[in-house]
């Protein structure tokens, strides 16, 4: 595996852990049911974005698109995923541009901090 991809696996399993935890703790199989998802989960899933796309530098905006897909596969695995895990997909890829902005923000001040 080449670098960029072993980053971009990384993200991706630091944030299925999140938004695993974000369903234990709430007791949700969803991490977007959780009671505090809008005011904790997804703020700090912009800071977990952000971080990652300081990393990632010029392809920092793919951070929050991962970071928020994620979801996805939680999801699945704790729900029984039906004919609107379509409908997930959609919302979560609506979810995920400003938090990809926040990552590409990020990316951007790597690249001007080096």
């Amino acid at each position: 595996m080449t670098g960029p991809l072993l980053r971009h696996l990384a993200i991706l399993i630091v944030a299925a852990v999140y938004w695993q935890s974000v369903c234990l703790f709430s007791g949700r199989n969803e991490p977007w049911d959780a009671p505090l998802y809008w005011t904790v989960a997804y703020p700090m899933s912009m800071l977990l974005a952000a971080m990652a796309g300081w990393v990632l530098k010029r392809k920092g905006w793919m951070a929050g698109f991962v970071v928020t897909l994620a979801q996805l596969p939680i999801m699945m695995i704790n729900a029984e995923s039906g004919p609107l895990w379509v409908v997930g997909l959609i919302y979560l890829s609506v979810l995920a541009i400003p938090v990809a902005a926040v990552s590409a923000l990020a990316g951007r001040l790597a690249l001007k901090a080096s």
